[in-house]
């Protein structure tokens, strides 16, 4: 008799441990699933946090290089040298006074589309590839172009921004042969211009065109593109020109 109560206290002791046993289990299985619930989460927000942070500093790159390229180039546009006649026509002359010509665009999205040419002083690459045969001067245009490629992946519509450069030199027919053309920027959706006209104050959304000759005193540029995120950023930066400083001494 005594050995039978013996033996089921013992179960009862034996499976009180089991009981508590499993209690832990899941009790530890749950601080399991809380700690890796946080450290997902914590993970995700440096994921997170670093793409940011790419993002930005992919803007910065961006901004930088495109800003500072066109700023110094639109320093160095020369005063007083015409411009280039078009490709299609080259019998056509410009006067000494046609330095830049600005034209107002608008792209099929409704955004600004805006294109900008101008003759540069040692601003280009064939200056660096070819100084022998080169005289110095290179016609430049900053304008934007579709590419259809990417207009078919996009949801939303974005352009390339085209950097033109024809070495300045006759015949204007070899010229253009000797044209590099080359993207700054994919996902481009607005490019705009602005002038500064020292006779009225004004800035003008146009140049080249009516009394609007020579180079205006500064120009104003704004791009808005996408980032790798898909966010919308407007870069935006105004030049005064060094060469019509020169010429009002």
């Amino acid at each position: 008799m005594k050995m039978r109560l013996l033996r089921r206290k013992m179960k009862k002791t034996h499976e009180s441990s089991l009981g508590f046993t499993l209690i832990e289990v899941l009790l530890a299985i749950t601080a399991l699933s809380i700690m890796l619930t946080l450290s997902y989460s914590t993970l995700s927000s440096l994921l997170s946090a670093k793409s940011i942070v790419e993002d930005e500093q992919e803007v910065e790159r961006l901004e930088l290089v495109l800003i500072k390229r066109l700023s110094r180039e639109l320093q160095l546009a020369s005063a007083g040298m015409p411009l280039m006649p078009p490709e299609g026509d080259t019998e056509t002359r410009y006067t000494s006074a046609d330095n830049l010509i600005g034209k107002q665009g608008e792209l099929s999205n409704g955004l600004p589309g805006d294109s900008i040419t101008f003759i540069g002083m040692h601003a280009g690459q064939s200056f660096l590839e070819d100084r022998s045969a080169n005289t110095g001067l290179v016609q430049i245009t900053y304008s934007l172009k579709k590419d259809p490629e990417r207009a078919a992946q996009a949801p939303y519509e974005v352009f390339s921004l085209i950097r033109e450069e024809i070495p300045y030199k006759r015949p204007f027919q070899e010229a253009y042969k000797k044209a590099i053309r080359f993207p700054l920027a994919e996902t481009v959706e607005s490019l705009s211009f602005e002038y500064f006209d020292m006779a009225t104050n004004e800035w003008s959304r146009t140049w080249g065109e009516d009394k609007k000759k020579e180079l205006p005193a500064m120009v104003r540029c704004a791009i808005t593109l996408r980032t790798p995120k898909e966010i919308p950023k407007t870069i935006s930066v105004t030049v005064p020109m060094r060469a019509k400083r020169r010429a009002r001494r």
